[in-house]
């Protein structure tokens, strides 16, 4: 489950630069 946990990350990530 750790590949979820960096595709989550990069979610958020691109979240916060919207």
């Amino acid at each position: 489950r750790k590949k979820a946990t960096k595709i989550f990350k990069i979610i958020i990530h691109n979240n916060f630069n919207k």
